[in-house]
Formats: C-alpha cells, structure tokens, sequence
C-alpha cells in the first residue's frame, strides 16, 4: 500500500473564478425558468419511478393505504399511467416520511421539483467528495463533469429514484464522522435504509466499529432518526405495518426482476425452486466483510473504506440492485480522480475505459436493452477503481475540505 502524502494548500483562487459556481447557477437556474413550463408536463420526464413515491404520500396524507394495489391504481390512472399493473412502492413504512413531503404538490409539480432537488444533491455531492479527497477548488469542474457522465446518476434523474438517498447518507455520513459529531453521523447512515438490502455490508461494517470503538452515539443518532421517520408515518396512519406487511404477504413483491446481480445470475443458473442460492453473493460478502474489518479494526478509516464497500454492498445484495442503484460509485469515483488528478498520474487509458463503459450503457439504455445486460457495469468499474486505488498516492482525506472552506 502505498505511503500517504501530504496534501499541497491550493494555489488562491482567481477572484474571476470565485464566482464561476455563483454563474453556473444563476445558468441552470435561468434554464430552468424558461424550460419551466414544459417540465410540468408529465410526458417530457415521464411517470416512473418517482409516480410509486409521491402516491405512496398522497395516499398517506389523504388517509388511504399506501400499500393498496387497487388505491394507488386509481390514483396512477388519474396522473396517466397506462400499465396493466400499478408500480407499487415497496419500501417499509419509515420511507413514507421522505415520500410524504412529495403529497402536498401536483404530480408534474412534484416530479419538477423532484429533479431540481435531485440536480443539486448530485452536483453537491460530488463537489464536497472532490474536495474531501484532496481535490483542489480550481479543478472541481472535474467532479461535476463526473456526476453528470456516470450512467447511474443519469437513470437517477430520468425516473425521480429515491436511490440518490443512500448516496447523500454516505456523503453525509463521512462528513459528520470526519468531524467527531457521531450523532449527525449515524442519523446520515440512517438515511441509507431507505434500501435496507443494499447496504447490508456497510451497516455490519459500522454496526462492529461503533461498538468495537464504543461509539454508541454512532448508534443512538441512527435509533433516532429511525424512530422519528417511524412515529411520522405511524401519526398519519396508525395501522401502516399492518398494511405494509399484508401487502407483503399477499400483494407479493415481484421476487423475480431479472436484476443484474449475481444474485440473479445463480437464480437463472439453478432454478426458481432453489431460490435461495440468491443469497450466497450476500453470505460471501459477509464472510470476506468480518476478517477485512478485523485486521483494520484499531484503524479503521471510513474515507478509505467506504469507496469499496458501498459498490461491494450492492454488487453482492440478494434482491432488486438495478444500474441506478450503482449511483454510490461516485463515491469511489470522485476519490480516484482527486487522488490523480492531483497527483497528475493519471492515464488517458483509464478515462478512456470509465467513458467507454459509461457509452455504452447509455447506448443500451437507449435501445432499451434489458436490465439483466447490465451485469457487467458494477464490476467492470469496481475493478477499474481497484485498479487506480493501488496505484495512487492518497492524500489524507478531509484535509481538501480543510484549506477550500
């Protein structure tokens, strides 16, 4: 592994420049103006996914059943959707409590809304990684240009996914537990939930540091906001685990998306009767997880390690990982680039894989290619960051963000 240097202070910025973030806002926000109009129609950014979310809050904030096929149907039906079947959401009930702000608006208010919210969390996320990992102020238009090329954070923004959470918890997550404020810090991995199952190995992972270090502010920030985003939904609709685990058991989440896992793969591979080798990708994570983190458990670093588990976490789940859920490969991204970039060891070769992979993926979105067909995305660009991680000089994240602000 190699040795750690030193982060160099950024050259001053420019006062020109200071005020290059302040024009492209002002930019994107003068477009959105004038494009205003034509957001709120339904047919330019389309029903899903976002439509299962903001029915889901409006079925709630009206007294309805958020997990009712029949009431979700007519309340689709009225906002255009064509299909044979309502898209039910599927999520357990605390997730209403992100969902349920959605309600007080229109659909075509709400999915605008959506993807202005969505725009920002993207590019300021992938700014704060920037200069978290030692990306220098001037150069941060790297980081935006990355947000913004990563097939993931595209199908994100075109179907309104509430995917993007999990990617704004680890952010916030390393920001707060950068810092020491282990309460913020296990209320931001809370977030995570939102998904529960694609997060398994990072949750296990800071389960064992938090009591390994005794950081039970760690977990009493996390009880706390999963307490609140429970008692929320609970206040509108007192029977809503009750709704939600019928649904479970009657309505049946689809249990056989062809999603491009290995999961999947072995499904395919042995039969819906043995179904439960679907586990086996989740199980050897878990027994690759517990030695990993006992080597490194009196010097555990989140900023180093989170870029590979979060990517590993959802590679290896046992159920519903699509393309878009790989959003948290901005994480691991964004680090390699800073550490490069800065470094200036970077390699044409490397940018020509990560667009060329991102190209296509977008080429077969475009043809509407399968979901399963994108098995090769997540570990063709995890192994491209194993890769460039062996071969950087990693300067000690945080310290960016130290001199930037």
């Amino acid at each position: 592994m190699s040795e750690i240097s030193p982060v160099v202070a950024p050259t001053p910025i420019p006062a020109a420049r200071r005020f290059f973030p302040v024009a492209g806002v002002a930019i994107v926000a003068l477009v959105l103006f004038q494009a205003g109009p034509r957001l709120l129609d339904p047919q330019l950014l389309g029903l899903e996914d976002f439509i299962q979310y903001w029915s889901a809050g409006k079925l709630l904030a009206t007294g309805g059943n958020p997990y009712a096929p029949d009431q979700i149907d007519a309340l689709q039906r009225a906002e255009g959707w064509t299909k044979d079947e309502p898209l039910q959401m599927w999520n357990p009930p605390p997730v209403l409590t992100l969902t349920l702000p959605w309600s007080w608006f229109s659909f075509p208010v709400s999915r605008a809304l959506c993807l202005l919210v969505q725009l920002l969390v993207i590019l300021g996320c992938a700014d704060w990684l920037w200069r978290f990992y030692g990306g220098s102020a001037q150069k941060r238009w790297l980081a935006w240009v990355i947000a913004f090329t990563l097939f993931p954070s595209l199908v994100v923004l075109r179907l309104g996914q509430i995917s993007l959470l999990i990617l704004l918890a680890f952010v916030g997550f390393l920001h707060f537990e950068k810092k020491g404020r282990y309460v913020l810090a296990g209320g931001c991995l809370a977030l995570a939930a939102v998904k529960p199952h694609l997060v398994v190995l990072v949750g296990v992972a800071a389960l064992l540091w938090a009591v390994h270090g005794r950081r039970w502010a760690v977990l009493a920030g996390g009880l706390l906001v999963g307490a609140v985003a429970t008692a929320i939904p609970l206040l509108f609709d007192p029977v809503v685990f009750s709704q939600y685990l019928h649904a479970l058991k009657y309505d049946k989440p689809p249990s056989n998306h062809l999603t491009p896992t290995a999961a999947t793969l072995l499904r395919l591979a042995f039969g819906e009767e043995h179904a439960w080798v679907q586990y086996l990708p989740l199980f050897a994570g878990l027994v690759w997880l517990i030695p990993y983190w006992y080597r490194r458990r009196d010097a555990w670093d989140w900023a180093e390690q989170l870029p590979l588990l979060a990517p590993v976490s959802v590679l290896v789940t046992f159920y519903g990982a699509w393309p878009l859920d790989l959003i948290v490969l901005l994480v691991p991204v964004v680090q390699t680039a800073a550490w490069h970039v800065e470094r200036r060891t970077w390699r044409w070769d490397w940018i020509a894989v990560y667009a060329a992979c991102n190209a296509v993926a977008l080429g077969m979105n475009v043809a509407r290619c399968e979901e399963f067909t994108y098995f090769w995305f997540g570990p063709t660009l995890l192994a491209l960051y194993l890769l460039l991680r062996s071969r950087a000089s990693r300067p000690e994240a945080g310290a960016g963000i130290a001199s930037a602000i």
